[in-house]
């Protein structure tokens, strides 16, 4: 196949994924509004306390610097990874999946730490994968403490024992699959310790890829990252628990509401991105009316949570994206920005 085919091709992908993207949005939307009386959502939305809204814009703000300082605490062997560096691209990546799904930009990331701080593939993808892996963890047990604190507050809601299983489920599941990406970087670190005590490391080159991708995870900068995590899962929480307070909602159990809606956003956002809104109507709309909340209430809900993503994401990867449009075009005329590029 010629260059321009491969091009040619990734184009139509990228641009058939998007429009199918847009249609599930659009069809959401639908769903949710057509029973709604968007006078009663506009109504919500003009009784917002501008103080509960701000304080809500500050935790999630912290909570996205978290993230981007743990991905640089995993790359402090490097000394081309510099902090305002790896904010700047972290930030960027941030931006990119606000409308790219499946964490797109992950992989942008991976590649700009790859060509701006000249770190190995395999180390920026473990540095990546080191801030979401251990995010799930400290998600996942953040999630199973609030239900043990909250569950009982649930024992009188007709709800009680779906949400309570719900909840449990998600939770032991998303704690599996972090245990298991901790499990795989123990072993990275220690292949990268077994073959610096060898002066070398193993013989053949996937071998050697693999001990490079643990250099940077030493035990104290993962002790660190994993505070930061658990620091990082209870600031998205309150940020929820805030933007009830900012609409005067008072759902059962709000942390742990908090708790279901983060969760479920994070699945929703790997087919929908955030930027197209329909994630956030569809779990609000779910997770509260079974708690009881009105749907033009939840919809008002949706409508700031996808509003303060945007925001942040504006004004945190604004100008840094600005600063790489080259770049990023570069890598977008390769595939490298496509949600089906390999």
């Amino acid at each position: 196949m010629t260059q321009g085919a491969t091009a040619d091709t990734v184009a139509w992908r990228r641009w058939g994924i998007l429009a199918v993207q847009l249609l599930g949005s659009a069809l959401i939307l639908f769903l949710m509004l057509r029973g709604v009386e968007l006078g009663e959502v506009a109504g919500a939305l003009a009784e917002v306390q501008i103080g509960w809204l701000l304080l809500a814009l500050l935790t999630r703000t912290l909570a996205t610097s978290a993230h981007e300082l743990r991905i640089y605490l995993a790359l402090l062997p490097w000394p081309e990874a510099r902090l305002t560096r790896v904010f700047g691209l972290g930030f960027t990546a941030c931006l990119v999946n606000t409308v790219v799904p499946a964490r797109g930009g992950d992989i942008l990331a991976v590649a700009l730490l790859r060509l701006e701080c000249r770190v190995p593939t395999a180390a920026s993808a473990v540095a990546v994968g080191l801030a979401s892996g251990l995010e799930a963890l400290a998600f996942g047990l953040t999630m199973l403490l609030v239900l043990l604190w909250q569950g009982p507050e649930l024992a009188a809601h007709p709800m009680a024992d779906t949400l309570q299983w719900l909840t449990s489920d998600l939770a032991w599941i998303t704690a599996g699959i972090a245990l298991i990406a901790v499990a795989a970087i123990i072993a990275l670190r220690s292949l990268y310790r077994i073959s610096r005590e060898r002066e070398a490391a193993p013989a053949g080159g996937r071998w050697r890829w693999m001990a490079e991708a643990g250099r940077g995870l030493g035990p104290g900068g993962l002790a660190l990252n994993g505070l930061l995590a658990f620091a990082q899962a209870g600031l998205f929480l309150a940020t929820w628990v805030l933007l009830f307070r900012s609409l005067g909602l008072q759902p059962v159990a709000a942390w742990l509401a908090a708790a279901l809606l983060q969760a479920a956003g994070s699945v929703v956002s790997t087919a929908l991105p955030h930027g197209l809104g329909a994630g956030q109507a569809a779990t609000a709309v779910l997770v509260l009316a079974a708690l009881g909340i009105p749907s033009a209430e939840a919809l008002a809900l949706a409508t700031l949570a996808w509003a303060l993503n945007l925001t942040i994401a504006g004004l945190l990867g604004g100008l840094p994206t600005w600063r790489r449009l080259g770049t990023l075009a570069g890598l977008a005329s390769q595939g490298g920005l496509s949600p089906g590029a390999r």
